[in-house]
């Protein structure tokens, strides 16, 4: 009888043990969803960890650190990807080492560590660039761009400093505008003088040298009166009495020809743009201006994410008006939950 009641009492304390052991570890695993919910995910995880190990046959347990593990890595995952996309480097490296504490083999926060490193060069490069064009060496400032966007062709703000650089150079065109001696201005008094003689005469009196096409008319004639007219005003007067057209080769010499359109096509004046993009697709642009505009000369990067048009001035301004509207973030739809 006596050994029964001792059996008994040792199995009540047993029993005790075990609930107390339980609510402890209940206890732990409340502390624990409550540090996640707080965002202290490192505790928070530690504590259901814990939890999990003083009350292994647990299954609600087991499933929380489980479950509960995935949000905090996901959770600190995306801050710092957004912390990375805006910049804010030292941020970023903080959560993705939080990551490691959680999940020590979690790829994504390892290959981001990696990236915070070029990010680093980067900035640097582009810090660079950006000096180089605040002193209009565009030319420089490119250079230093193309090596950061040919090893990460996403990052925003070389992206965004080479659509300034674009921007601020303009076109490249091999069309200068004309510059008489000492930048005289131009006075004629004929009438029905030969034409070749008239571009003699302007010649001259600006030092402009004008090459005539083989085709231009040796018998046609040219009456003009103007007095201190720009010299390109001259000359487009004499072009227009007689059906001419003209090309600028340099600063002081001008290509004349008949304005017929086998010459147009011959002499036609192409320039050269070159688009950084920032949200559009380079092959949707380049669709868009094939379709709208019937662009001659396209040729898109998609490592750079850039597009480069060669094609007539017109042409490439209302490129430029179309690739502006297309080029635009998709607005951002908030939700209430």
């Amino acid at each position: 009888m006596r050994h029964a009641c001792r059996h008994t009492r040792n199995m009540a304390m047993v029993l005790l043990g075990i609930l107390l052991a339980g609510c402890a570890a209940d206890r732990v695993h409340r502390q624990g969803l409550a540090a996640i919910e707080r965002g202290d995910y490192e505790s928070g995880v530690g504590l259901l960890q814990q939890a999990a190990h003083d009350d292994p046959r647990n299954m609600t347990f087991r499933l929380d650190l489980q479950t509960q593990r995935n949000v905090a890595v996901q959770q600190l995952v995306a801050r710092s990807d957004s912390e990375r996309g805006a910049q804010q480097l030292e941020a970023a490296a903080r959560d993705y080492r939080r990551v490691l504490a959680i999940d020590p083999s979690n790829d994504r926060a390892q290959r981001g560590l990696l990236g915070l490193e070029a990010d680093a060069r980067h900035a640097l490069t582009v810090s660079r660039a950006r000096g180089d064009f605040e002193r209009k060496d565009y030319d420089a400032a490119e250079a230093k761009l193309r090596t950061v966007l040919n090893e990460d062709p996403g990052y925003a703000p070389a992206q965004e400093l080479a659509a300034q650089i674009n921007t601020a150079r303009g076109p490249i065109t091999v069309a200068p505008r004309l510059k008489t001696r000492e930048n005289h201005k131009v006075t004629l008094q004929l009438r029905d003088a030969p034409t070749k003689m008239v571009f003699e005469v302007l010649s001259r009196e600006t030092g402009i040298n004008f090459i005539l096409d083989k085709d231009v008319k040796s018998d046609t004639k040219t009456t003009i009166f103007v007095q201190d007219v720009p010299v390109e005003q001259a000359i487009d007067l004499v072009l227009d009495q007689n059906a001419l057209a003209r090309q600028i080769l340099a600063d002081n010499m001008v290509l004349i020809y008949p304005n017929i359109a086998a010459k147009q096509k011959d002499y036609e004046q192409l320039i050269v743009r070159t688009f950084y993009l920032t949200n559009a697709v380079p092959k949707d642009v380049e669709n868009m201006l094939k379709t709208v505009l019937g662009a001659k000369t396209l040729f898109i990067d998609e490592r750079t994410s850039s597009l480069v048009i060669r094609d007539t001035p017109d042409t490439v301004r209302m490129a430029e008006k179309l690739v502006a509207s297309l080029d635009v973030a998709e607005p951002e739809v908030m939700l209430e939950v």
